[in-house]
C-alpha cells in the first residue's frame, strides 16, 4: 500500500511536485568541487570582449554552453545555461556596447562597441567579476553612472580593438576545484597609468576611478545563490553596509534602460551591495563566501570561496 495517495490528497500532490521541481532545478549546473573534483588546479584565461548584437537566443545558448564546455571537468555532470539568467534575452535584439555606456550613456548609440555581457558569458568560470564603473552616489543609495570617455576624441580603431581600456580586464582564475576555491587579479596600477600616459585626450574625465560593480550571475549559474565580502579578509575595499548574505538575483533581459528603440539586452537588478562598491587603496583584496543556499550567518563555512585582487 503506497503510503502517499495523491487523490486523497491533491494539495499536498502539487506540493511535492513544486518541491521535487524546484530541489532538482535549483543546482541544474553544478561544479566537481573538493572530493568530487575531476581536475587538478588550472589557470583558466579569460576571453576578450566581442558584439553580441542581433545573435538570437539559440546562439547565445550555444555560445555560452561552449564557454563552459572548454573545461568539461570543472563540471560534476552536464551543463545547460540557467533559464532565470539568460531566458530573458531577446532574439536578434541589440545590447548595451562598451562605447555606448563609457562614452554616450543611453540612447542611440547605447548598442555601440563590444556588448558589455560578453565579459561575463564567455568567461563563465569567473565567479564574481569587478566591472570599473564612473558612479555618483544618489540620496537614495543608489549609484549613477557617468560617461567616462569623450566620444568625439574616439576613433573606429579604438571602437575595433577589444583591449582597448573600456574595462578592467583581469588575468586567468586560477581555479582549485579540490578546496572549492577561485582567485583572479585585476592590474589596476597597470590599468590608470596606462589610461593617463596614453589615453589622457580622450577622457571626459581626469578623475582615477576607483569605484566598481560587481557582476555574480556566474557563481548563480553554478547554484551558488548567496554571497558575502568577508570583512576579516578583505582589505582596501570599502565594507558592505550589512553582516549578511546578498541573494543573487542578477539576471539578463532585455529593457529599456539603455535607451536605445526598442530596448536592449542587459543586466539587472539593481543591488547596494553589488554595485556600490569602493577601492580604497591599492594593493586591495575582495574575499567572496559564496553559498548554495542561504547560511544562518555569515560565519558559516562557504560551498566555495572566490578572491578578487586588485594590484
Amino acid at each position: 500500500m503506497s503510503l502517499f495517495n495523491a487523490k486523497r490528497f491533491p494539495f499536498l500532490s502539487l506540493v511535492l511536485i513544486y518541491w521535487l521541481f524546484v530541489q532538482t532545478s535549483a543546482y541544474a549546473n553544478q561544479l566537481a568541487l573538493r572530493s568530487d573534483a575531476k581536475s587538478s588546479a588550472v589557470n583558466i584565461p579569460t576571453h576578450e570582449l566581442v558584439s553580441l548584437n542581433r545573435i538570437t537566443q539559440k546562439q547565445l545558448y550555444q555560445m555560452r554552453t561552449e564557454a563552459v564546455l572548454h573545461y568539461p571537468r570543472l563540471l560534476r555532470d552536464t551543463y545547460e545555461p540557467d533559464d532565470m539568467i539568460f531566458g530573458n534575452c531577446e532574439s536578434n535584439k541589440p545590447w548595451w556596447g562598451v562605447i555606448g555606456m563609457e562614452a554616450y550613456g543611453p540612447g542611440q548609440h547605447a548598442i555601440d562597441g563590444f556588448s558589455k555581457e560578453s565579459n561575463y558569458i564567455l568567461n563563465p568560470f569567473r565567479l564574481v567579476s569587478a566591472e570599473m564603473s564612473y558612479q555618483t552616489s544618489k540620496n537614495n543609495g543608489r549609484v549613477e553612472l557617468m560617461t567616462f570617455w569623450n566620444p568625439n576624441a574616439l576613433t573606429e580603431t579604438d571602437a575595433k580593438n577589444p583591449h582597448f581600456p573600456w574595462i578592467w580586464e583581469s588575468g586567468p582564475v586560477s581555479f582549485e576545484p579540490s578546496k572549492a576555491t577561485a582567485e583572479v587579479t585585476y592590474n589596476v596600477t597597470a590599468y590608470n597609468k596606462n589610461l593617463h600616459s596614453y589615453y589622457n585626450n580622450k577622457l571626459s574625465t581626469n578623475r582615477t576611478i576607483s569605484s566598481f560593480s560587481l557582476i555574480g550571475y556566474n557563481a548563480r549559474d553554478f547554484g551558488l545563490r548567496y554571497i558575502y565580502m568577508d570583512p576579516h579578509k578583505t582589505s582596501g575595499i570599502k565594507p558592505w553596509p550589512q553582516a549578511k548574505a546578498v541573494y543573487l538575483n542578477q539576471f539578463l533581459h532585455c529593457g529599456g534602460s539603455c535607451g536605445y528603440p526598442g530596448g536592449c539586452n542587459n543586466m539587472s537588478p539593481y543591488i547596494q551591495e553589488m554595485d556600490a562598491n569602493e577601492l580604497l587603496r591599492l594593493p586591495a583584496q575582495a574575499y567572496f563566501k559564496l553559498w548554495y543556499d542561504e547560511p544562518e550567518s555569515v560565519g558559516d563555512p562557504p560551498d566555495f570561496t572566490f578572491i578578487i585582487n586588485f594590484k
